[in-house]
């Protein structure tokens, strides 16, 4: 056994005993367990990992690392979210909070598809090249018959990669080096029952080309052409898609997960061989069906030249809902909805109206393409139940008992009518509940906190509980809250129905956690009035006390000419 450790820069590490610990740390590492059960970590970047024969363990932080597992009882324990699972390893555990790839691009995306992570650069670039002469690395089957595109289907290429860049955060530039990884190098050849084929992205110069058949109807392409289909399903191919469903006659483009028979349709996906009944040659189109760009959006990100404006999106209770997002401050209306929502701002979640479907392809279903980010959110008169994610948000719930959850970020929640349950999350947060009896909900204990008051809000600070822990956790922030009547700490709720006062601005930090504690009540509630006066009037020297000076036992000799009645004093000791 050896423990082998890399560093921050790129490293191969090869294990050659059993049970070695082999970790890549940083760089982009090619790691090798060999012989014996090893446990492989590659860290950070963009490393090819290779446990051998043995039962390996595979430590998963990142989601662009590649795995080869041939022999043995794998398992993979995934610590990131969204990783597209490798086929030669048996188990794959996530981690608690650890979110899976969802299936409708799990189904899509091949394992290959990770070999062009490593040579995308910045901006995320593609190359391309028209062959005019053949490249020397192909071989006698894809020669067979070659010849350079024509000038028709050169410009419907461009007219394709074109497409792709406003969906896609990808940039496509022609290139004359044809050896180097992530470029498509275009050609004609003959084929035997085939219309075009292509490989998958790889390290070595044959990845990602495109061989057309040179056919009629593929030398002189064209809009709701079959041609069309063709070019950009191959170029699904190029850039990483694989097919759908099982096909024993390629198997290579037809790995596991597939798409349920539902699914597995061109109006789902170009890379289906199926048509929907009825569809027609409505899927001869220079263009990719909704699973397609989220499975390229997961890859290489949204283009941020698609609603690069202030988008408002509206959900559909009579389709699927698919969206996405490049630049912008953008909105999901659903404000006209009387039914309940569950939304989740979050890229990659599963969201619905009424109820969660056993497809994401079933009206009123929604998703956010990964990759995307959406800032605010309306909704209607239902029971909603919303989830924020790490930006910014504004949330309205308009009607309805609704439940809110910011995440992080600086959020601005409003109930409005109804019974409303608004949690801010990490960050300084808005709450305001509306009409209504609602409640602000903290995840710890009420001693974690401290609250003040001005004349129109409650402020919400988190300081910290009383143990600490190290490295300290994300705090929460200070919350203001608004038309908020209960507080809801880990360990008790409390009211804080406000009545009309004046400035409690005189009064120290302390006194508040006193009244949320004794009384199970914040500041500006009933009673709040006769403490605040029993504080200015008869107890200046405990007001010395609260504020870190000293104090003796017994009421002042001299009260003030004005004091608070009996009846207020035996409220605040007796309660």
């Amino acid at each position: 056994m050896a423990l082998l450790q890399g560093s921050p820069a790129a490293d191969t590490l090869i294990g050659t005993l059993a049970g070695d610990s082999i970790a890549g740390y940083g760089g982009d590492d090619p790691l090798e367990g060999l012989a014996g059960s090893d446990t492989l970590d590659g860290g950070s970047g963009f490393d090819r990992v290779s446990g051998g024969s043995g039962n390996d363990t595979f430590i998963v932080s990142d989601r662009w690392d590649l795995y080869y597992e041939a022999s043995g009882d794998d398992r993979a324990l995934v610590q990131f979210d969204f990783v597209k699972p490798a086929e030669g390893i048996e188990f794959w555990e996530i981690a608690p909070g650890t979110k899976p790839l969802p299936y409708w691009i799990d189904a899509l995306v091949a394992e290959d598809a990770i070999f062009a992570q490593k040579w995308l650069g910045t901006p995320n670039t593609f190359y391309y090249n028209f062959a005019s002469d053949p490249p020397s690395y192909l071989g006698r089957t894809d020669l067979n018959g070659w010849q350079p595109l024509n000038a028709s289907q050169r410009v419907f290429v461009l007219k394709a990669l074109d497409y792709v860049e406003s969906v896609v955060d990808l940039r496509f530039i022609e290139t004359t080096d044809i050896n180097k990884p992530n470029v498509i190098v275009f050609l004609n050849n003959k084929q035997s029952g085939s219309a075009a084929y292509a490989t998958y992205p790889s390290d070595e110069p044959s990845g990602s080309d495109i061989f057309i058949n040179a056919t009629t109807s593929n030398l002189k392409p064209g809009d709701w052409s079959y041609a069309a289909l063709t070019l950009i399903h191959e170029l699904g191919h190029a850039l990483g898609l694989k097919h759908p469903f099982s096909n024993n006659l390629e198997p290579q483009f037809s790995t596991p997960p597939f798409l349920p028979n539902k699914e597995d349709n061109n109006f789902w996906t170009v890379m289906s061989y199926t048509t929907l009944p009825g569809y027609g040659t409505y899927s001869y189109r220079l263009q990719y069906s909704p699973f397609d760009i989220a499975a390229l959006q997961y890859l290489y990100g949204p283009s941020f030249d698609g609603f690069a404006d202030d988008t408002t999106h509206f959900v559909s209770l009579d389709a699927p809902n698919f969206f996405w997002d490049g630049k912008g401050t953008d909105t999901i209306e659903a404000s006209y909805l009387v039914e309940p929502i569950y939304m989740s701002l979050q890229d990659g979640d599963w969201s619905w109206v009424r109820e969660k479907s056993s497809f994401i392809s079933d009206p009123g279903q929604i998703t956010i393409n990964i990759g995307s980010i959406i800032e605010s959110m309306r909704t209607g008169s239902g029971n909603d139940t919303i989830l924020g994610n790490t930006t910014d948000n504004f949330v309205s719930t308009n009607k309805g008992d609704d439940f809110v959850d910011g995440l992080s970020g600086k959020d601005s929640l409003e109930g409005g009518d109804g019974d409303d349950t608004l949690k801010g999350g990490f960050g300084d947060d808005l709450l305001d509940g509306g009409a209504g009896l609602d409640t602000a909900l903290f995840s710890h204990a009420s001693d974690s906190y401290t609250l003040r008051l001005s004349a129109q809000n409650v402020t919400v600070s988190f300081s910290g509980p009383m143990i600490q822990i190290y490295p300290p956790p994300p705090t929460e922030g200070t919350d203001t809250l608004k038309n908020i009547e209960r507080i809801k700490f880990a360990d008790k709720t409390i009211r804080i129905d406000s009545i009309p006062h004046d400035s409690y601005a005189d009064l120290p930090d302390t006194l508040y956690q006193f009244f949320v504690v004794g009384f199970g009540a914040a500041p500006g509630v009933h009673y709040m009035e006769q403490m605040a006066q029993a504080y200015r009037y008869w107890l200046p020297e405990a007001r010395l006390a609260l504020e870190g000076g000293s104090a003796s036992a017994g009421l002042p000799s001299n009260p003030a000419s004005d004091p608070p009645s009996a009846q207020a004093i035996s409220l605040t000791v007796q309660r």
